[in-house]
Protein backbone atom coordinates (compact mmCIF):
# COMPACT_ATOMS: atom_id res chain seq x y z
CA UNK A 1 0.00 0.00 0.00
CA UNK A 2 1.40 3.31 -1.25
CA UNK A 3 -0.91 5.59 -0.14
CA UNK A 4 -0.36 7.40 2.64
CA UNK A 5 -2.63 6.18 5.47
CA UNK A 6 -2.80 7.45 8.40
CA UNK A 7 -4.15 6.57 12.07
CA UNK A 8 -6.17 9.26 14.38
CA UNK A 9 -8.07 9.93 17.09
CA UNK A 10 -11.48 11.67 17.38
CA UNK A 11 -13.10 12.49 20.57
CA UNK A 12 -14.32 8.92 21.56
CA UNK A 13 -13.37 7.31 18.02
CA UNK A 14 -10.84 6.42 16.01
CA UNK A 15 -9.45 5.32 12.77
CA UNK A 16 -7.40 6.12 9.75
CA UNK A 17 -7.56 8.80 6.84
CA UNK A 18 -6.57 9.22 3.36
CA UNK A 19 -5.70 12.56 2.13
CA UNK A 20 -4.74 13.62 -1.44
CA UNK A 21 -5.40 12.64 -4.72
CA UNK A 22 -6.38 15.18 -7.82
CA UNK A 23 -7.46 18.79 -7.02
CA UNK A 24 -10.85 19.48 -7.87
CA UNK A 25 -10.56 22.01 -11.25
CA UNK A 26 -12.86 24.87 -12.28
CA UNK A 27 -15.77 23.76 -14.07
CA UNK A 28 -15.44 24.08 -17.82
CA UNK A 29 -19.23 23.72 -18.93
CA UNK A 30 -21.21 27.01 -18.16
CA UNK A 31 -23.65 25.00 -15.38
CA UNK A 32 -24.73 26.72 -12.03
CA UNK A 33 -24.66 22.90 -10.18
CA UNK A 34 -21.05 22.72 -12.01
CA UNK A 35 -20.13 26.16 -10.05
CA UNK A 36 -21.80 25.43 -7.34
CA UNK A 37 -20.00 22.03 -6.99
CA UNK A 38 -16.62 23.66 -7.60
CA UNK A 39 -16.99 26.06 -4.51
CA UNK A 40 -18.48 23.53 -2.24
CA UNK A 41 -15.25 21.26 -2.89
CA UNK A 42 -13.05 23.69 -2.02
CA UNK A 43 -14.54 24.75 1.01
CA UNK A 44 -14.55 20.75 1.87
CA UNK A 45 -12.18 18.13 0.98
CA UNK A 46 -10.97 20.27 -2.60
CA UNK A 47 -9.64 16.81 -4.00
CA UNK A 48 -10.71 13.28 -5.33
CA UNK A 49 -10.11 10.78 -2.85
CA UNK A 50 -9.44 11.82 0.42
CA UNK A 51 -11.65 9.44 2.62
CA UNK A 52 -11.60 9.35 6.36
CA UNK A 53 -13.58 6.16 8.85
CA UNK A 54 -12.00 7.64 12.03
CA UNK A 55 -15.75 9.61 13.67
CA UNK A 56 -17.84 7.07 14.07
CA UNK A 57 -19.76 7.74 10.41
CA UNK A 58 -18.19 3.91 8.84
CA UNK A 59 -16.57 6.17 6.01
CA UNK A 60 -17.11 9.48 4.37
CA UNK A 61 -15.80 10.35 0.89
CA UNK A 62 -16.40 12.62 -2.02
CA UNK A 63 -15.13 16.16 -2.38
CA UNK A 64 -17.87 17.12 0.71
CA UNK A 65 -17.29 13.90 2.81
CA UNK A 66 -20.23 12.61 2.28
CA UNK A 67 -20.68 10.04 5.36
CA UNK A 68 -22.03 6.19 5.51
CA UNK A 69 -24.07 6.50 8.58
CA UNK A 70 -25.31 9.62 10.93
CA UNK A 71 -23.72 8.85 14.08
CA UNK A 72 -26.62 10.25 15.80
CA UNK A 73 -29.47 8.21 14.72
CA UNK A 74 -27.47 5.19 13.15
CA UNK A 75 -29.30 5.28 9.92
CA UNK A 76 -27.30 4.75 6.67
CA UNK A 77 -26.28 8.05 4.88
CA UNK A 78 -26.03 9.65 1.32
CA UNK A 79 -22.64 7.65 0.94
CA UNK A 80 -24.18 4.98 -0.54
CA UNK A 81 -26.06 7.03 -3.02
CA UNK A 82 -22.99 8.64 -4.33
CA UNK A 83 -21.11 5.08 -4.38
CA UNK A 84 -23.65 3.62 -6.62
CA UNK A 85 -23.17 6.28 -9.14
CA UNK A 86 -19.92 5.39 -9.13
CA UNK A 87 -20.24 1.82 -9.31
CA UNK A 88 -22.61 1.94 -12.23
CA UNK A 89 -20.37 4.35 -14.31
CA UNK A 90 -17.48 2.17 -14.04
CA UNK A 91 -16.93 -1.50 -13.19
CA UNK A 92 -13.14 -1.58 -13.95
CA UNK A 93 -9.99 -1.39 -12.07
CA UNK A 94 -10.15 0.39 -8.87
CA UNK A 95 -13.48 1.07 -8.69
CA UNK A 96 -14.25 -2.98 -9.36
CA UNK A 97 -12.42 -4.04 -6.80
CA UNK A 98 -14.19 -1.98 -3.97
CA UNK A 99 -17.19 -3.22 -5.42
CA UNK A 100 -15.81 -6.63 -5.02
CA UNK A 101 -14.88 -6.07 -1.53
CA UNK A 102 -18.72 -5.23 -0.45
CA UNK A 103 -19.56 -9.14 -2.80
CA UNK A 104 -17.15 -11.14 -0.47
CA UNK A 105 -19.17 -10.08 2.40
CA UNK A 106 -23.09 -10.53 0.77
CA UNK A 107 -23.34 -7.18 0.46
CA UNK A 108 -24.68 -4.88 -2.61
CA UNK A 109 -25.08 -1.26 -2.63
CA UNK A 110 -28.95 -0.77 -4.58
CA UNK A 111 -30.06 1.37 -7.07
CA UNK A 112 -32.05 3.14 -4.20
CA UNK A 113 -28.58 3.86 -2.45
CA UNK A 114 -29.16 1.37 0.19
CA UNK A 115 -26.67 -1.13 1.46
CA UNK A 116 -27.98 -4.97 1.59
CA UNK A 117 -27.51 -8.14 2.60
CA UNK A 118 -27.72 -11.42 0.36
CA UNK A 119 -31.11 -11.64 1.54
CA UNK A 120 -32.22 -7.78 0.87
CA UNK A 121 -32.51 -6.49 4.41
CA UNK A 122 -30.74 -2.92 4.73
CA UNK A 123 -27.85 -3.27 6.52
CA UNK A 124 -27.92 -1.55 10.41
CA UNK A 125 -25.61 1.57 10.86
CA UNK A 126 -24.02 -0.22 13.52
CA UNK A 127 -23.11 -3.09 11.42
CA UNK A 128 -21.77 -0.72 8.97
CA UNK A 129 -19.53 1.03 11.28
CA UNK A 130 -17.73 -1.90 12.92
CA UNK A 131 -17.09 -3.45 9.65
CA UNK A 132 -15.72 -0.39 7.62
CA UNK A 133 -14.04 1.02 11.11
CA UNK A 134 -14.18 -1.02 14.32
CA UNK A 135 -17.21 -1.95 17.02
CA UNK A 136 -18.61 1.67 17.88
CA UNK A 137 -16.50 3.65 15.69
CA UNK A 138 -13.30 2.79 17.06
CA UNK A 139 -10.46 1.11 15.19
CA UNK A 140 -7.71 -0.32 17.75
CA UNK A 141 -4.38 0.77 17.30
CA UNK A 142 -3.38 -2.85 15.63
CA UNK A 143 -4.93 -5.98 15.25
CA UNK A 144 -7.10 -7.47 12.34
CA UNK A 145 -9.59 -4.95 13.15
CA UNK A 146 -6.98 -2.37 11.94
CA UNK A 147 -5.55 -3.93 9.36
CA UNK A 148 -9.85 -4.33 8.35
CA UNK A 149 -10.50 -0.87 8.62
CA UNK A 150 -6.70 0.40 6.90
CA UNK A 151 -8.03 -1.96 4.01
CA UNK A 152 -11.35 -0.27 3.69
CA UNK A 153 -9.76 3.09 4.13
CA UNK A 154 -7.07 1.95 0.95
CA UNK A 155 -9.94 0.34 -1.53
CA UNK A 156 -12.20 3.58 -0.58
CA UNK A 157 -9.14 6.12 -1.58
CA UNK A 158 -7.90 4.47 -4.34
CA UNK A 159 -11.88 4.36 -5.96
CA UNK A 160 -12.08 7.77 -5.29
CA UNK A 161 -9.16 9.18 -6.44
CA UNK A 162 -10.02 6.66 -9.94
CA UNK A 163 -10.63 9.48 -12.80
CA UNK A 164 -13.68 7.25 -13.77
CA UNK A 165 -14.69 7.72 -10.67
CA UNK A 166 -15.52 11.42 -10.97
CA UNK A 167 -18.68 11.73 -12.20
CA UNK A 168 -20.55 9.71 -10.32
CA UNK A 169 -18.86 11.77 -6.94
CA UNK A 170 -20.25 14.64 -8.71
CA UNK A 171 -24.12 13.86 -9.47
CA UNK A 172 -23.89 12.26 -6.24
CA UNK A 173 -22.87 15.56 -4.64
CA UNK A 174 -25.43 16.98 -6.87
CA UNK A 175 -28.22 14.95 -5.43
CA UNK A 176 -27.07 15.51 -1.69
CA UNK A 177 -27.27 19.69 -2.48
CA UNK A 178 -30.52 18.88 -4.32
CA UNK A 179 -32.11 17.20 -1.36
CA UNK A 180 -33.67 19.31 1.02
CA UNK A 181 -34.91 21.41 -1.80
CA UNK A 182 -38.59 23.48 -0.01
CA UNK A 183 -36.86 26.85 0.48
CA UNK A 184 -34.20 26.47 -2.36
CA UNK A 185 -37.47 26.18 -4.91
CA UNK A 186 -38.95 29.12 -3.01
CA UNK A 187 -35.72 30.97 -4.12
CA UNK A 188 -35.33 29.91 -7.32
CA UNK A 189 -39.21 30.30 -8.27
CA UNK A 190 -39.11 33.96 -7.11
CA UNK A 191 -36.21 35.51 -8.57
CA UNK A 192 -35.71 33.18 -12.04
CA UNK A 193 -38.09 33.75 -14.32
CA UNK A 194 -36.76 30.41 -16.33
CA UNK A 195 -37.47 28.11 -13.57
CA UNK A 196 -40.23 25.99 -13.94
CA UNK A 197 -41.91 24.30 -11.08
CA UNK A 198 -40.65 22.81 -7.58
CA UNK A 199 -41.48 19.43 -8.45
CA UNK A 200 -39.27 19.69 -11.80
CA UNK A 201 -36.59 22.41 -10.66
CA UNK A 202 -34.03 19.89 -9.43
CA UNK A 203 -33.95 18.24 -12.76
CA UNK A 204 -33.75 21.56 -14.56
CA UNK A 205 -31.18 23.10 -12.30
CA UNK A 206 -28.58 19.99 -13.31
CA UNK A 207 -28.33 22.10 -16.84
CA UNK A 208 -29.55 25.47 -16.54
CA UNK A 209 -26.55 28.02 -17.17
CA UNK A 210 -25.67 31.47 -15.93
CA UNK A 211 -28.24 33.52 -18.68
CA UNK A 212 -31.31 30.94 -17.50
CA UNK A 213 -30.58 30.87 -13.36
CA UNK A 214 -28.68 34.67 -13.60
CA UNK A 215 -25.37 35.92 -12.51
CA UNK A 216 -26.68 36.92 -9.13
CA UNK A 217 -28.66 34.41 -8.32
CA UNK A 218 -26.06 31.99 -9.82
CA UNK A 219 -23.57 32.98 -7.31
CA UNK A 220 -25.87 33.49 -4.41
CA UNK A 221 -27.33 30.08 -4.47
CA UNK A 222 -23.73 28.66 -4.66
CA UNK A 223 -22.80 30.44 -1.75
CA UNK A 224 -26.26 29.39 -0.28
CA UNK A 225 -25.04 25.85 -0.85
CA UNK A 226 -21.38 26.39 0.67
CA UNK A 227 -22.73 27.23 3.75
CA UNK A 228 -25.85 24.80 3.88
CA UNK A 229 -23.30 21.33 3.27
CA UNK A 230 -21.99 22.54 7.05
CA UNK A 231 -25.53 23.10 8.48
CA UNK A 232 -28.96 22.21 6.22
CA UNK A 233 -30.96 23.61 8.96
CA UNK A 234 -28.93 26.43 10.05
CA UNK A 235 -28.55 27.97 6.16
CA UNK A 236 -32.37 27.37 5.58
CA UNK A 237 -33.58 29.53 8.37
CA UNK A 238 -31.48 32.85 7.19
CA UNK A 239 -32.43 31.90 3.58
CA UNK A 240 -36.17 31.93 4.63
CA UNK A 241 -35.75 34.76 6.82
CA UNK A 242 -34.15 36.74 3.73
CA UNK A 243 -36.83 35.31 1.68
CA UNK A 244 -39.19 36.83 3.85
CA UNK A 245 -37.77 40.46 3.03
CA UNK A 246 -39.09 40.86 -0.38
CA UNK A 247 -36.17 42.03 -1.77
CA UNK A 248 -35.29 42.49 -5.63
CA UNK A 249 -33.07 39.91 -6.96
CA UNK A 250 -29.76 41.71 -6.80
CA UNK A 251 -30.76 43.05 -3.38
CA UNK A 252 -32.00 39.42 -2.28
CA UNK A 253 -28.65 38.24 -2.71
CA UNK A 254 -26.62 40.60 -1.77
CA UNK A 255 -28.63 40.36 1.16
CA UNK A 256 -28.21 36.13 1.56
CA UNK A 257 -24.59 36.54 1.22
CA UNK A 258 -24.14 39.11 3.53
CA UNK A 259 -26.17 36.95 6.12
CA UNK A 260 -24.71 33.61 5.69
CA UNK A 261 -21.26 35.19 5.85
CA UNK A 262 -21.80 37.02 8.98
CA UNK A 263 -23.27 34.32 10.85
CA UNK A 264 -21.98 33.33 14.59
CA UNK A 265 -22.96 29.53 13.73
CA UNK A 266 -20.24 27.58 14.33
CA UNK A 267 -17.04 29.11 12.26
CA UNK A 268 -19.42 30.59 9.55
CA UNK A 269 -17.79 34.13 9.83
CA UNK A 270 -14.85 32.30 9.12
CA UNK A 271 -16.26 30.17 6.37
CA UNK A 272 -17.96 33.43 4.74
CA UNK A 273 -14.18 34.73 4.34
CA UNK A 274 -13.12 31.58 2.77
CA UNK A 275 -16.23 31.28 0.24
CA UNK A 276 -15.59 35.03 -0.83
CA UNK A 277 -11.94 34.54 -1.59
CA UNK A 278 -12.60 31.19 -3.37
CA UNK A 279 -15.39 32.67 -5.49
CA UNK A 280 -13.37 36.11 -6.18
CA UNK A 281 -9.99 33.80 -7.36
CA UNK A 282 -12.32 31.32 -9.10
CA UNK A 283 -13.20 33.55 -12.15
CA UNK A 284 -16.08 31.63 -12.57
CA UNK A 285 -18.65 34.55 -12.03
CA UNK A 286 -18.24 38.06 -13.61
CA UNK A 287 -16.10 40.48 -11.87
CA UNK A 288 -18.56 43.26 -11.41
CA UNK A 289 -21.46 40.97 -9.92
CA UNK A 290 -18.77 39.69 -7.39
CA UNK A 291 -17.68 42.97 -6.44
CA UNK A 292 -20.87 44.36 -6.15
CA UNK A 293 -22.07 41.18 -4.11
CA UNK A 294 -18.95 41.72 -1.89
CA UNK A 295 -17.73 45.10 -2.11
CA UNK A 296 -14.17 44.91 -1.45
CA UNK A 297 -13.44 41.35 -2.53
CA UNK A 298 -10.72 42.35 -4.84
CA UNK A 299 -8.74 43.77 -2.08
CA UNK A 300 -9.03 41.57 0.53
CA UNK A 301 -7.69 38.63 -1.81
CA UNK A 302 -4.84 40.35 -2.57
CA UNK A 303 -4.63 41.19 1.22
CA UNK A 304 -5.27 37.19 1.87
CA UNK A 305 -2.34 36.54 -0.63
CA UNK A 306 0.11 38.91 1.42
CA UNK A 307 -0.73 37.30 4.55
CA UNK A 308 -1.35 33.69 3.51
CA UNK A 309 2.41 33.62 2.40
CA UNK A 310 2.18 35.06 -1.40
CA UNK A 311 6.12 37.01 -1.63
CA UNK A 312 4.46 40.34 -2.19
CA UNK A 313 2.82 42.84 -0.02
CA UNK A 314 0.30 44.60 -0.34
CA UNK A 315 0.04 48.22 1.16
CA UNK A 316 -3.42 49.98 0.60
CA UNK A 317 -3.32 53.87 -0.25
CA UNK A 318 -6.04 56.49 -1.02
CA UNK A 319 -8.38 53.55 -1.88
CA UNK A 320 -10.97 55.93 -2.64
CA UNK A 321 -9.16 56.85 -5.73
CA UNK A 322 -8.09 53.59 -6.58
CA UNK A 323 -4.34 53.72 -5.92
CA UNK A 324 -2.21 50.34 -4.94
CA UNK A 325 1.41 49.88 -4.37
CA UNK A 326 2.99 47.11 -3.81
CA UNK A 327 6.54 46.12 -2.56
CA UNK A 328 8.42 42.56 -2.74
CA UNK A 329 9.69 41.11 0.55
CA UNK A 330 13.22 40.53 1.32
CA UNK A 331 14.20 36.88 0.78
Amino acid sequence: MSESVRYVRYKSKAGFVARGGPKVEPPTQDLHMARTFYLVAQLEAANWGTVQNYDGAAMSAGPLHVIGVYPATGQQGPLWSMLRRVFDASSSGNIGALKSRFSEIGWNVGSDGVVRNAAGTPVPGATLVEQLSGPGGVVPAAGPVNERAKAWTVAFHRAFTDSKSYAGQYEGTIDWLLANFTSEAAAYDKYVSAFPTAATGRAWLRTANMAQVGPYMDLAMAVYHAFSVNAPGAAKTILDRVLAQNLGEKAFAKALVSALGKSTYGNWIERGRRTMLVVTRSGLWPPAVVEDVYPGARAASMIAYATEGFPYVLVLLGLSSGWWYFFRLKS
